[in-house]
């Protein structure tokens, strides 16, 4: 069930901005709020699922849907329908940030998830991996946040709908190819040291 719960979250995640869209020509901006607040609380529970959340982590959801209630109630629902990605930007950018407080990073979290013995030269590698995620939200929230108060609906939707992803998925495919540089590294220690 909770891979079927991810899956949707990220289908309509990837999908959000383009329904928003279209959605503030065609439906009611309260109907709108209700598909994002629904998927706020479906990606809280694929996140708490997959990720183990605390308490704390839980209380920032909470936070973000609260402060997208005032910020619709304060510029309205087109407004506060645009800021969303934003939310999503902040909220994870104090997850990962977050976690550097905590024994282990987020990104060390699901690292141990597919290898529970991680070296001393991996969790190094991890902590600077959840740097870059940290200042990719930044980055990548900032752009949000310009996109909602002063682009066009059009720029803000290829923006949040299309660029982002693209960019997210290049730093992906980016620290996939650093990470195997990494670990063959890695491994020729190892093998020089037995």
């Amino acid at each position: 069930m909770s891979k079927i719960l991810k899956v949707i979250a990220i289908v309509l995640t990837l999908l959000y901005p383009a329904l928003i869209y279209v959605g503030l020509d065609v439906l009611d901006h309260r109907l709108l709020l209700l598909f994002m607040f629904a998927l706020l609380l479906l990606r809280w529970a694929v996140l708490k699922t997959t990720t183990g959340f605390k308490q704390v982590e839980t209380k920032l959801i909470i936070a973000s849907a609260v402060l997208l209630l005032v910020i619709v109630f304060v510029k309205g629902h087109s407004f506060g329908l645009k800021f969303y990605p934003v939310l999503v930007n902040l909220a994870m950018l104090v997850l990962f940030a977050g976690s550097f407080l905590s024994e282990q990073t987020i990104v060390e979290r699901l690292a141990r998830l597919k290898d529970k013995n991680l070296t001393s030269n991996a969790i190094a590698y991890i902590r600077k991996v959840t740097l870059c995620w940290c200042i990719f939200f930044v980055v990548n929230g900032s752009i949000a946040f310009y996109t909602a108060v002063h682009a066009s609906d059009e720029i803000w939707a290829i923006y949040n709908g299309f660029l982002s992803y693209v960019f997210m998925a290049a730093l992906a495919a980016i620290e996939w190819l650093v990470r195997q540089r990494v670990q063959a590294k890695d491994k020729q220690r190892s093998e020089i040291n037995d």
